[in-house]
């Protein structure tokens, strides 16, 4: 099945998520890259505007927005590229942000940032968020903002959270145990399920796992992953050229491909070296469950909120066993995932190899 030259290739997306940094002030318990205070990476400038002309001659007029990580940890990056992309037929949505990079010198920021060429500002308010920067503070921002950028400059998300955030006390970031605290169970769940799109990927698989209806394996394992894998509908190229479909974070198409987008969406890549991305493609996530399975992988006892946390859980523990193969990125996603799930019983999968 596996021994004749394979391609794959994604359709061009009809959005793109353009990753700055993977770093971040916070290290928020839903996050689906694992970003955090303590990443270590190297940031090229240089690298990032080819990407932006790299896009610009794939996807002119594309919709495109700024992210992370906390991409305002860099601002003079930022204000580069907006400058970049002004120059640009890319169509720049919005810049994403948590708050905390404006939280002195405010408004000497905002302001730069709206010459550079940002017309609209994505602030997260959520109890994700919240875990290490109160909602009165959020509130402050939210009034500088507008007062900047003007109303249709703030793109809050998501205001729903903010009767949530005032009722568990808004003075003081409050960590997200003590924060759900405060809520039943039916609450929790509007919350995690209701408001915003939260996917079980990342550090979130975990956390959905605690308050929502899991399933055993063999009743979330019959899935194409084609289609998810090849969506025009979104996608995220990283600050090293990474091109990431979708929301399957820790699985990169290729290495570096979006060096190269036009021959991405053309040629595609070839599927030889890249095992697990082959396997998903050719037999969906039964046949990454199966090889797993003989690797001596057993299922969560558990269970799994989707495909997407059983697809996340078998790549980990692949990982965790030594299987570093190109399309498993960034290497800090699945250290910090397989020590995590070490401390819930790795050994004791791997005991049965």
């Amino acid at each position: 099945m596996y021994g004749f030259m394979r391609r794959f290739r994604p359709q061009p997306a009809h959005s793109l998520g353009l990753i700055t940094l993977y770093r971040c002030t916070f290290r928020c318990a839903h996050c689906l890259y694992c970003s955090a205070p303590s990443v270590q990476e190297e940031v090229d400038p240089h690298r990032i505007h080819g990407l932006v002309d790299q896009i610009d001659r794939a996807l002119p007029g594309v919709l495109l927005h700024v992210g992370g990580g906390e991409p305002l940890l860099d601002f003079h990056l930022v204000t580069g590229l907006l400058a970049r992309l002004r120059r640009s037929r890319i169509v720049l949505e919005y810049v994403e942000t948590n708050g905390s990079p404006l939280l002195s010198r405010t408004e000497e920021k905002l302001w730069a940032l709206r010459d550079a060429g940002l017309n609209r500002l994505l602030l997260s308010i959520s109890p994700f968020h919240n875990a290490f920067i109160s909602a009165d503070r959020i509130k402050g921002l939210i009034r500088e903002i507008v007062r900047v950028l003007g109303p249709e400059g703030l793109f809050p998300w998501h205001p729903d959270y903010l009767p949530y955030l005032e009722r568990a006390g808004s003075h003081a970031p409050r960590p997200l145990q003590s924060y759900l605290e405060h809520f039943t169970l039916e609450e929790i769940q509007t919350q995690l399920t209701s408001i915003i799109y939260i996917h079980p990927g990342g550090r979130a698989a975990e956390l959905l796992a605690q308050f929502l209806p899991t399933f055993p394996a063999h009743e979330v394992l019959q899935v194409d992953c084609t289609p998810r894998l090849s969506s025009p509908v979104h996608a995220h190229v990283d600050h090293r050229g990474n091109y990431l479909t979708g929301f399957c974070s820790g699985l990169r198409i290729g290495r570096e491909a979006a060096l190269d987008l036009g021959s991405l969406y053309t040629r595609g890549i070839s599927l030889e070296e890249f095992p697990i991305l082959e396997r998903l493609v050719r037999g969906g996530l039964k046949e990454l469950f199966r090889w797993a399975e003989r690797e001596g992988y057993v299922p969560r006892k558990e269970g799994f909120v989707s495909p997407c946390h059983l697809c996340l859980d078998l790549r980990v523990f692949m990982y965790g066993l030594g299987f570093q193969f190109p399309e498993l990125y960034p290497d800090f996603f699945y250290q910090e995932l397989s020590a995590g799930t070490d401390s819930r019983g790795m050994r004791e999968r791997r005991g049965a190899i």
